[in-house]
């Protein structure tokens, strides 16, 4: 079970920067670090980056991360009141 950063630098020039941190409960083999990094970057032109495990998520990645899942339970919550669940 691992976080794992991806980012990449694209575009002309390779002059505009994207990452992000996903979580997966495996451990990932070059093949699907592979795959993650084409589906993340899929519509951006020359993407050059890495998918890296990362030991620890940034404090403001963590605060980020607990209140969307926060807002995604309380959103469930209201949809399971609506229907009668």
């Amino acid at each position: 079970m691992s976080w794992y950063r991806i980012e990449a630098d694209y575009g002309p020039g390779h002059q505009s920067h994207s990452g992000e941190y996903q979580w997966f409960d495996r451990k990932l083999t070059r093949a699907e670090k592979q795959e993650v990094f084409e589906e993340t970057f899929k519509g951006h032109d020359w993407p050059v980056g890495s998918v890296s495990v990362v030991s620890k998520l940034p404090k403001k990645v963590v605060e980020e991360k607990i209140l969307q899942y926060k807002r995604t339970i309380e959103q469930a919550m209201k949809m399971l009141t609506v229907l009668g669940g």
